[in-house]
């Protein structure tokens, strides 16, 4: 019952954040939308800032569910795109104002949620990690990925572009596609040239 009680707070939450603004909304308005009491958001977690940050964690969870199906007879490159674009897009549904929140606390926080380099991951995020390298490793084996540079320096290289965009495309209001962008980096840093 936990991990759903922590889905419905964080899926409310969520909602509330896009609808009414990530500040403007409080533990008391995720408390009633939920049908729940402080005591039990507080159980599951310690600030508002906490839940946000988990966010990650469970897309991390639902990716594994849904793998299967986006590795589906693709080339090594297709597949590698695929697991980030899921990220990507379930990032840019945020939109750009709870993104820039979500940034700012992870940065108060150590940046635990957007560093190319992590330090503390979920099990979850571990596994998509060791994953994406794998498909990286195989597509370079198969000629489709650059084979010049580590397959750990080509994500952190893309983490790392992924954060810059991030973080402009969410200063910019939103003004340009993300999307599109970070496509044209990914393509820059992994295929061959």
């Amino acid at each position: 019952m936990r991990e759903k009680t922590d889905e419905i707070i964080l899926q409310t939450a969520i909602g509330l954040f896009k609808q009414r603004g990530y500040s403007t909304v409080t533990i008391n308005e995720i408390c009633t939308a939920c049908g729940i009491s402080k005591g039990t958001f507080y159980y599951h977690f310690k600030t508002k800032e906490d839940l946000i940050l988990n966010y990650y964690q469970v897309l991390s969870g639902d990716m594994l569910r849904i793998m299967p199906e986006l590795l589906k007879d693709k080339p090594c490159i297709e597949k590698v795109w695929s697991c980030l674009e899921y990220f990507i897009d379930n990032t840019i549904s945020l939109g750009s104002d709870l993104l820039k929140n979500l940034i700012e606390i992870d940065m108060n926080e150590g940046c635990k949620v957007f560093s190319p380099y992590p330090k503390e991951r979920s099990d979850g995020e571990r596994v998509f990690i060791d994953m994406e390298l794998e498909l990286i490793r195989q597509g370079q084996q198969a000629g489709e990925i650059r084979t010049n540079i580590p397959a750990e320096d080509l994500l952190w290289n893309f983490s790392a572009a992924l954060m810059g965009i991030a973080m402009h495309w969410s200063s910019s209001g939103g003004k340009y596609d993300e999307k599109k962008q970070l496509k044209k980096l990914f393509d820059q840093i992994f295929i061959k040239h």
